[in-house]
């Protein structure tokens, strides 16, 4: 009876051993699966980054290649690189904040350099 109690008790141990390797390893699966998300959204964000970036280099090329917008594209350009630039930055370091919060940061970047880009362009044209 001692010898089936102690062959049950090691049985317990062996099957609660099991247990936590099991957890360890499902905690392993998991965060290898939220890392695999990061990366993912990451990866979706730049190629969307870069079809923006593109439409918008190609605005930029044709809206200032009248004679009165001609002299801002170099400033234009500067701008449009540092905002790649800064876009790249909040996507790279911010991977650990979550995809809302990303995309709040970046649509403000945007928008800024919309706006900019904008008064940059209207003020060249009234100006002449």
């Amino acid at each position: 009876m001692a010898r089936q109690q102690d062959e049950i008790h090691n049985n317990f141990q062996s099957i609660l051993e099991n247990q936590k390797e099991f957890a360890a390893m499902e905690a392993n699966i998991s965060a290898a699966l939220e890392n695999m998300a990061i990366l993912v959204h990451s990866q979706q964000w730049f190629i969307r980054a870069f079809f923006f970036y593109c439409l918008v280099a190609f605005l930029l090329y044709m809206l200032t290649t009248a004679e009165q917008t001609f002299h801002i594209r170099g400033h234009l350009c500067l701008g449009f690189c540092a905002s790649i630039m800064l876009e790249a930055g909040v996507i790279i370091l911010g991977a650990d904040d979550d995809y809302s919060a990303q995309l709040s940061k970046v649509l403000l970047l945007r928008s800024v350099l919309f706006a900019a880009a904008t008064v940059h362009i209207m003020h060249s044209i009234v100006r002449g």
